[in-house]
């Protein structure tokens, strides 16, 4: 009887000590942990979705800043811990590099409009103008001007008489390899006036050969584009501007005096379509190769108000 009381009260208290057990499990599971849990799982689910599975994403945080790298990564819940979403690898914002500096040149010749002056000491590059279109490749640059002064010289091969035609653009053509061999970097095609027998081929092809050879590739032109054109076709548009590296209006007169309405002309090259000086449509460089052709002072109010990649002064006299 004494033996089957007690074993009646230690059943009774195995099954008293089972429930409490049981309901402290079921406190912990729906409380602290299961709540952990679902914070965990939807932070997770948010980082992932967001994401995508811990990568890192980039954002611009300013046109002048580098890239922010943010990486976001998910660790995962596990008994005893808790999981979470943690963040790192910030990367500090570094300024975006300066923009470039512009292109600043001159032409220096012996011409009745230049201006007197000494020509800029530094930081301009030479334009040598012999002033007609060139047979021979003269000396690198005249005795006075030190090779110091100048990044890079630049051989102007042509003038307001030259008549340009596919001939013209062969014989250029064959004098590139001497050109180079002087130790010139480029050429400046002074394109005026074009003849009968002009292609856009074949001016596209001397452009092409300028660049093979290694030098840097430049045409300038008066206001809206060479003032005489007699070739048949008055459509320009196929030139092929990747092969010149730069293209300078002249926004100036034949006495070397600033046009009244430079603006109107300098407004015509960002939009380009038909000349009004001799209905041919041209169609607008990419403003990062347009240098304005300016005189002397006028070259930082012009490219400030214009864009593009620098200005070249017409001009300086040697002799001056």
């Amino acid at each position: 009887m004494l033996s089957w009381i007690v074993a009646r009260y230690i059943t009774v208290f195995f099954v008293v000590i089972g429930v409490s057990g049981l309901i402290v499990l079921i406190w912990y599971y729906t409380t602290d942990h299961k709540s952990t849990s679902k914070t965990v799982e939807t932070a997770a689910d948010s980082a992932i979705n967001s994401y995508h599975d811990s990568t890192s994403v980039a954002i611009n945080s300013h046109r002048d800043s580098a890239l922010v790298h943010i990486q976001h990564s998910y660790v995962p819940f596990a008994p005893g811990a808790r999981g979470g979403v943690t963040t790192a690898s910030y990367a500090r914002p570094v300024n975006a590099p300066p923009r470039p500096t512009p292109f600043v040149g001159f032409w220096y010749g012996k011409e009745p409009s230049c201006a007197n002056g000494s020509a800029p000491s530094t930081g301009a590059t030479v334009l040598s103008f012999p002033g007609r279109l060139l047979s021979t490749v003269p000396p690198l640059q005249y005795p006075s001007v030190p090779r110091s002064w100048a990044g890079t010289s630049i051989l102007t091969t042509g003038g307001g008489g030259t008549k340009w035609d596919d001939d013209t653009y062969t014989s250029q053509a064959a004098l590139l390899p001497y050109i180079k061999k002087s130790g010139y970097d480029g050429v400046c095609y002074d394109w005026e006036m074009v003849g009968v027998n002009h292609s856009t081929d074949g001016f596209n092809q001397l452009m092409s050969r300028t660049k093979k050879a290694g030098l840097t590739s430049i045409v300038t032109t008066t206001a809206e584009g060479p003032y005489t054109w007699n070739a048949a076709s008055k459509d320009a548009t196929g030139i092929l501007w990747e092969n010149i590296d730069y293209f300078v209006p002249q926004l100036y007169d034949p006495k070397g005096k600033m046009y009244a309405n430079w603006h109107t002309y300098a407004d015509f090259w960002k939009r380009a379509g038909v000349s009004s000086t001799n209905d041919v449509t041209f169609s607008p460089p990419p403003a990062e190769k347009i240098l304005w052709g300016v005189t002397p002072s006028h070259g930082p109010s012009v490219v400030a108000s214009n864009g593009g990649a620098g200005y070249v002064e017409w001009c300086y006299d040697p002799d001056a």
